[in-house]
């Protein structure tokens, strides 16, 4: 499993339990916690995945779901379908890292 996914325009990265993305486009990097965090994975028409995260995430839900919301609605991006193998383990990753509250 790979904690880092690198694309033309942004990365995705897991450093311990935080995820990170890191975009050329955007001032900043998107860091949350992966309790918090949510991902998507929508097919588009012209055969690109669109991958979304933001905040708003909870332990009662899983990070991947197929629609979400977060208060930031700036962390998407398009990469070719292909991709959809490896992004679906990257975020499985990414919730097993979860952990429970005290």
């Amino acid at each position: 499993m790979e904690s880092e996914l690198v694309y033309e325009g942004f990365v995705l990265r897991l450093d311990g339990p935080m995820l990170e993305v890191v975009a050329r486009d955007i001032k900043g990097i998107f860091r949350h916690h992966v309790n918090f965090a949510q991902a998507s994975l929508t097919a588009k028409k012209d055969g690109m995945l669109e991958v979304y995260v933001d905040d708003g995430g909870a332990l009662d839900r899983p990070l991947l779901q197929p629609e979400i919301s977060g208060i930031w609605r700036v962390w998407r991006y398009q990469v070719p379908a292909g991709e959809e193998a490896a992004l679906t383990e990257f975020f499985a990753e990414a919730e097993r890292r979860r952990t429970g509250p005290r």
